[in-house]
């Protein structure tokens, strides 16, 4: 039931916010792996392709990076951690 209570509730977010509640989500199940709540260790052909964009854009440019503890202080003001 409560289910169905939140999927009505984020289908009415902007798309571009149900996005971000889905990355919580995962960011939530992967941080407490419980039981029946784990994430695949798979990753789906949309973010192996978003991977190999990635390494795609670094091998063209490698000093156009950012450091580990940039990139995590960016996602902490982000989203509120």
């Amino acid at each position: 039931m409560i289910s169905t209570v939140l999927a009505n509730r984020i289908e009415m977010l902007p798309s571009e916010l149900q996005q971000q509640v889905a990355d919580f989500v995962d960011f939530l199940l992967f941080k407490h792996r419980t039981g029946k709540h784990t994430m695949s260790e798979e990753f789906t052909e949309e973010q192996k392709e978003e991977l190999m964009r990635l390494w795609g854009d670094y091998l063209d440019d490698p000093d156009d990076v950012i450091t580990l503890e940039v990139s995590q202080t960016q996602t902490k003001a982000k989203y509120g951690l």
